[in-house]
C-alpha cells in the first residue's frame, strides 16, 4: 500500500515538472513573436536614405518641367561645344572637345542635359546643358532669325533670339542678367560681346511640394479677455538681402597653350603665345576667374579676353 501512494505521488510531481515546462516555453515564443514584430515595425518606420547627387554641381544647373527623361544614352561629341548652367546661354561651366564621351540623361528642345568627367576631380561627374549640334558633325542651316518684340539676334553657341540686359530687374521673372553672348550681325558673325538675360539656377523641375497644414496656433492668455491689446509696432520694410558679386568662373585665365591650339573654349593669343579666356561680356560681366585680371581686345578679330595687364596685347 506505501509503495503504491508513493508511486502516485511521484508521477503527480513529474506531470506537474512537464506542465511548467511547456507553459515556460510558450510564454517564451510568445515573447519572441513579440519583440519580432517591435523591430519589424521599427524598420518599416525608418526613413528612406536620400538618393545620391548625379554630379558635384547639381544644384547649379537648372531643370524645367517639360524636359523629357533620357535613358542614360552614351554619346561621343562630334565637335568642340560649350557646357552650360541653363540653355541657351547660361552660364559656361567648361568647353568639352570633339571625341569627348558623355551620358545624356533628359532633353528639352535643341538642348541635352549630360553627365560627364570632371577633369580637375577624377572619379567625379560634372554635369549640365549643351546644344544638339554638338553631336552632329553637319550642322544644317536653319536660316535666319526672326526675333520677338524686345529681343535681337544673338550668338552663344549657336545663333539665338534673347533680350539684351544690364542689370537683373531688365530681366523677365526666375531670369537674371548673367548671360555671356555677342550680337549676330547681318553676315553671319559674331559682333560686340553683351550680357543677356538667362536662367540661373531656378531649380525647377516640378511642382512645388505642399507645405503641411499644422493646425491653427494657440492663442497664449496673457491677462484679461477685456485687457486693451497692445500696440503694434512699425518696424518698417523689411530689408533687401544683399546677393553679393556673381560667382566667378572656377580656374585660371591664362594657360599655356598645347601645339598652340587651346583647350575648350580658351582664346589663342599671337600676342603672348598663351590661352585667355573670352571676356564677351566686358570688364564688368565677371566672366574672369581672378578679381586681378583684365578684360581687353586682343587679338586682330577684337575678341575680348582675360588677360594679366592691360600691355597685353600691345
Amino acid at each position: 500500500m506505501r509503495i503504491l501512494v508513493r508511486g502516485s505521488a511521484g508521477l503527480a510531481f513529474v506531470m506537474l515538472i512537464v506542465s511548467c515546462s511547456s507553459l515556460l516555453k510558450k510564454k517564451g515564443e510568445e515573447d519572441a513573436g513579440l519583440e519580432a514584430s517591435v523591430t519589424t515595425e521599427v524598420a518599416d518606420a525608418a526613413p528612406a536614405p536620400a538618393p545620391a547627387a548625379l554630379a558635384t554641381n547639381e544644384g547649379d544647373i537648372a531643370r524645367f518641367p517639360d524636359e523629357t527623361k533620357v535613358a542614360d544614352v552614351a554619346v561621343t561629341l562630334q565637335r568642340t561645344y560649350n557646357v552650360r548652367e541653363a540653355p541657351p546661354a547660361g552660364v559656361i561651366i567648361m568647353g568639352l572637345g570633339k571625341g569627348t564621351a558623355v551620358t545624356q540623361i533628359a532633353q528639352r528642345e535643341k538642348s541635352f542635359l549630360i553627365l560627364f568627367d570632371n577633369p580637375k576631380a577624377p572619379g567625379t561627374k560634372l554635369m549640365g546643358w549643351i546644344h544638339r549640334d554638338a553631336f552632329s558633325a553637319v550642322v544644317q542651316d536653319a536660316g535666319p532669325l526672326v526675333c520677338p518684340k524686345g529681343e535681337i539676334a544673338l550668338f552663344g553657341d549657336t545663333p539665338f533670339c534673347g533680350k539684351v540686359c544690364s542689370t537683373d530687374p531688365d530681366c523677365p521673372p526666375g531670369q537674371a542678367c548673367k548671360g555671356p553672348a555677342n550680337k549676330l550681325l547681318p553676315s553671319g558673325k559674331a559682333g560686340d560681346g553683351v550680357t543677356v538675360c538667362t536662367l540661373f539656377h531656378p531649380h525647377d523641375a516640378g511642382a512645388p511640394t505642399p507645405t503641411p497644414d499644422a493646425g491653427k496656433a494657440p492663442v497664449a492668455d496673457a491677462g484679461k479677455a477685456d485687457a486693451a491689446p497692445a500696440p503694434a509696432v512699425d518696424a518698417g520694410p523689411a530689408p533687401t538681402p544683399d546677393a553679393g558679386p556673381a560667382p566667378r568662373p572656377v580656374g585660371e585665365d591664362v594657360v599655356p597653350a598645347t601645339n598652340g591650339k587651346c583647350q575648350g573654349n580658351f582664346v589663342f593669343v599671337t600676342k603672348t603665345g598663351k590661352c585667355h579666356r573670352p571676356c564677351p561680356a566686358g570688364p564688368t560681366g565677371g566672366q574672369c576667374a581672378s578679381s586681378k585680371s583684365v578684360c581687353i581686345k586682343c587679338n586682330k578679330e577684337e575678341t575680348k579676353v582675360c588677360a594679366v595687364g592691360q600691355a597685353d596685347c600691345r
